[in-house]
């Protein structure tokens, strides 16, 4: 009875950590991984090389300045919201699923527009943070991904990032 007992209980638990595997542990709400510590909100990436700004902890998402956009960074937001809000999160602030570009990282020095272009049409192996490859995101136009990094760098701008 005892051998019957602990099998079912391995079993509970490689079950249990198959479910957690496929679906994450969740981000807490100060940004780490629940139940890890890890913090997604801070990208890897050594201070020494990249500086100490691209080393830093991303905003919160309450804290980014949104500002009045020109009209192809309107344009560009109403995109953004279709193609990559899923993923990057409302006002490019990150989510769950995907680091936010609101960041001295995606600055146009270290990642410049062509970067951002081939990114979205590629995908884009991990890097910088933790949540894994960037799929291409779907059926995303020349003009859209244009007008997407438009809003992005107005967006950087506002926040302070040049």
């Amino acid at each position: 009875m005892a051998r019957i007992l602990a099998a079912a209980a391995a079993l509970a638990i490689v079950a249990a950590a198959a479910v957690w595997v496929q679906t994450g542990p969740g981000t807490a709400a100060d940004g780490t991984t629940a139940g890890t510590g890890v913090d997604m909100r801070t990208p890897m990436v050594n201070s020494r090389m990249h500086g100490a700004a691209d080393a830093a902890r991303a905003k919160d998402p309450s804290e980014i300045i949104v500002p009045k956009f020109s009209p192809g960074g309107a344009i560009g937001e109403i995109a953004f919201q279709n193609s990559c809000a899923a993923c990057h999160g409302t006002n490019a602030a990150g989510s769950d699923s995907g680091p936010p570009l609101v960041h001295s990282l995606y600055r146009p020095g270290h990642h410049p527009d062509e970067s951002v272009i081939r990114a979205v049409r590629n995908g884009v192996p991990a890097h910088h943070w933790r949540f894994g490859d960037m799929p291409v995101p779907g059926d995303v136009s020349d003009v859209d991904i244009a007008l997407i990094t438009q809003y992005m760098r107005e967006l950087q701008r506002a926040n302070g990032i040049q």
